[in-house]
């Protein structure tokens, strides 16, 4: 079961009208468990997952908008909460201790679109994005005695960094991009 929404407020800034900016909140709540259809056991425990993420955005145009500049921050705020469970036995039947690790980072993007005449448009771009890997996968997989949900830190979020740069075209009946982008992170 998965619910959420997003809010966003935008609006040029008085008396600079080439500079708009947003400000936004998003949240998110995942409430997850996978269990075998043959005994009913909980194969992934019961899992809570809850983002919540305030977030502001700036976009300024310059020279009659054949520049715009653009930049942002996202603060991410995250919980997962897993109460005590047991691997199956093909796992070794290990107690696992439940928890409540809480995780948060301030991410970062920018980027920068340059159209020099009329239909030619070229940019760059930077993103820091926040993924929560497959917590499924790990909690099912736990083989050694003893471990706690609060201090396994295989559950910790994987930052990336991303960049991407591009041309767009749009010429009467031509129309074109080619975009170069890629994605790195410490995990």
């Amino acid at each position: 079961r998965k619910t959420g929404g997003k809010i966003a407020y935008e609006r040029t800034m008085p008396g600079f009208e080439d500079l708009t900016g947003t400000i936004g909140f998003d949240a998110i709540w995942d409430t997850t468990e996978q269990r075998l259809i043959a005994t009913g056991r909980a194969w992934v425990p019961p899992t809570d997952f809850r983002s919540l993420a305030p977030f502001a955005q700036i976009n300024l145009a310059l020279l009659d908008e054949k520049l715009r500049l653009a930049g942002g921050v996202r603060s991410e705020n995250a919980r997962i909460t897993i109460d005590d469970y047991t691997t199956l036995a093909s796992y070794g039947s290990r107690f696992v201790s439940g928890g409540s690790p809480t995780f948060s980072d301030t991410l970062w993007n920018g980027g920068v679109i340059v159209e020099p005449v009329q239909g030619l448009r070229a940019y760059v771009s930077y993103a820091e994005g926040y993924t929560v890997p497959d917590v499924g996968r790990i909690t099912r997989a736990i083989t050694r005695a003893g471990q706690d949900i609060d201090n396994f830190l295989d559950i910790s979020p994987i930052i990336s960094n991303n960049k991407e740069i591009g041309v767009e075209g749009d010429h009467g009946p031509f129309k074109g991009s080619a975009t170069y982008f890629w994605s790195t992170s410490t995990k």
